[in-house]
């Protein structure tokens, strides 16, 4: 049939090639060109089945015969095609209308709809595994299932990797090089150059569209994946100075007691300048330490120095247990609102679609002969 049909033979060649595989080009068989065509998608089994297409053509350019080999599984969108190619009979003429048609059923908009059924589905999972899910996304047994959910996500991400923008954008550029060779290399009669300029007037400002589409498509993910980068590096920064500022926090929390206590407290606290001046001294300066008239180290440490612990460990401990219970209780208060801001949310979205549509009903009025 290759032999026969002048078929590529690297068709043979590309056979294990995955993805989506297009490759033409103009074949001088006996001084007869021929356009040789090959555009394949291997898909992946799933649940012992596939998903994938493959068609070789040849056209002979002097003749503007196509002939040519397709095969597909019936959950392809080759079926489809091959329906849409049987109703269109008259712009069969052009090589390229198959492989279009291909093209235009893996463009679709059944993707956009898989990459929004991903998104809701992404939602959901993050409703279950969010500390506000609520009850009844765990089961009777209070187990949550994380093999499940693990699943859904890998699904997810599967979904919304199913096409890649990047080898339809080649695709489409190869088929606009390739419909202008035609169009230069066909010497066929007036009556079919006519009919093929008309399906190449039709074709490629729909090539240009779905490329177009497609780049912005892939632009709007980049600056989704930008944002969602820009946002964690804000969350980072953001985390990063609360925590600095908790840490200053608590250093404050710790020291500042102490050095209120060794201002403030006992009579040890201030000499006899001190009264004078009114001058409150510091611990390093009052007489728990002398060390002028100390022999040794030990005995420049006062005896009633243990005071000063005894006060400042216990202020201590009662400030740093006030300031955590505070802290526990702002973050109940904040999520307690969050949880009612949520529920108060929903109760008004589903009473605003329970409630009737409500109509004013003016009454009739009658005038003195009976006329409404």
């Amino acid at each position: 049939m290759t032999e026969a049909w002048r078929l590529p033979y690297r068709a043979i060649d590309c056979s294990a090639a995955t993805s989506v595989v297009f490759w033409s080009s103009v074949d001088d068989i006996e001084e007869n060109p021929h356009l040789q065509i090959i555009f394949r998608k291997a898909d992946v089994r799933k649940k012992g089945y596939t998903r994938g297409w493959e068609i070789f053509l040849s056209h002979e350019i002097k003749t503007g015969r196509t002939r040519g080999f397709c095969k597909g599984t019936s959950s392809s969108s080759i079926v489809e095609c091959l329906q849409d190619f049987k109703a269109c009979i008259s712009e069969t003429a052009h090589p390229m209308f198959l492989p279009f048609l291909i093209l235009t059923e893996e463009l679709s908009y059944k993707i956009e709809v898989k990459h929004r059924e991903a998104r809701d589905w992404l939602r959901r999972i993050e409703h279950a595994v969010s500390s506000h899910a609520g009850d009844d996304k765990i089961r009777g047994d209070g187990i949550m299932p994380l093999d499940v959910i693990h699943q859904d996500i890998n699904e997810c991400y599967a979904k919304t990797l199913w096409k890649s923008p990047s080898t339809y954008i080649r695709v489409i550029d190869s088929f606009l090089d390739i419909m202008e060779l035609l169009l230069k290399q066909n010497p066929s009669a007036q009556s079919k150059q006519l009919q093929l300029q008309k399906i190449h007037d039709r074709f490629i400002p729909a090539l240009k569209l779905y490329r177009v589409t497609i780049v912005l498509a892939q632009r709007d993910s980049r600056l989704q994946y930008d944002m969602g980068k820009l946002q964690y590096e804000m969350a980072l920064a953001s985390k990063r100075d609360s925590s600095a500022m908790k840490t200053i926090s608590i250093l404050g929390i710790v020291f500042l007691p102490g050095i209120f206590v060794a201002v403030r407290s006992s009579p040890y606290f201030r000499t006899k300048e001190c009264l004078l001046n009114s001058n409150p001294k510091s611990i390093l300066s009052t007489t728990f330490f002398d060390f002028k008239n100390a022999s040794s180290i030990r005995t420049s440490v006062a005896p009633s120095f243990w005071i000063y612990w005894v006060i400042t460990i216990p202020v201590t401990l009662i400030i740093l247990g006030l300031w955590y219970f505070w802290e526990r209780k702002r973050d109940k208060t904040f999520v307690k609102e969050v949880d009612e801001k949520k529920e108060s949310n929903e109760e008004d979205f589903t009473s605003d679609m329970k409630k009737p549509t409500e109509h004013r009903l003016e009454p009739l009025m009658q005038n003195d002969d009976g006329n409404v």
